[in-house]
């Protein structure tokens, strides 16, 4: 990495830590550049605002997310392999990196909504097309993908919330077999 690819990566990382730590609202670019140990000024060479800096963290999950999931369910034969990929990929991700999902599951309702014109790859998106798929090859009985996705989705996010809370200390890739046979028993149901 050059040196402004440097200045970028450690402004981003700061401005995760301060936003997880206080919000977003409450976290000022003064802050952002003691943190970085830069100037106020260096921030706006690489990005036009504090709004800018919080999307791109949120956008780097999110876009990652969805390009992972629908990899893993394109290389998985069965549907139940494609649960457990995709299953293992969320777990993976939030164990990953603590932090960046941390701020992926506090902030999303502030930008989901900029991935709402489905121009940008969407993990929600692909969960839901993945399940409208298996419905129609009739190997999980007739329902709404949305909310089956929904459904489906916070099997792994809410353990994720309590995580990011300190009510669950552990490893979510510990859970990855009970996660999988839950979402599976939620989307074979009747």
């Amino acid at each position: 990495m050059n040196r402004g690819q440097i200045t970028r990566a450690k402004i981003l990382r700061s401005s995760l830590e301060l936003f997880v730590e206080k919000g977003i609202a409450a976290t000022t670019t003064r802050e952002i550049a003691a943190r970085s140990e830069i100037s106020e000024g260096a921030i706006y060479r690489h990005f036009e605002s504090k709004d800018e800096i919080a999307f791109e963290l949120f956008k780097s999950i999110h876009i990652r997310l969805a390009d992972m999931i629908q990899a893993v369910a394109d290389s998985a034969q069965s549907f139940e392999d494609k649960v457990r990929a995709i299953v293992t990929t969320y777990v993976h991700l939030a164990d990953e990196d603590r932090l960046l999902f941390a701020y992926h599951l506090r902030f999303q309702h502030l930008f989901f909504h900029r991935f709402g014109e489905r121009k940008r790859p969407n993990p929600v998106d692909n969960v839901e097309k993945i399940i409208a798929e298996a419905i129609e090859a009739q190997e999980i009985p007739e329902g709404d993908p949305v909310l089956l996705g929904a459904m489906a989705l916070g099997i792994v996010m809410q353990p994720s919330v309590h995580r990011t809370y300190g009510r669950l200390t552990d490893s979510l890739t510990d859970h990855i077999d009970q996660f999988t046979r839950s979402v599976l028993a939620v989307l074979r149901q009747k």
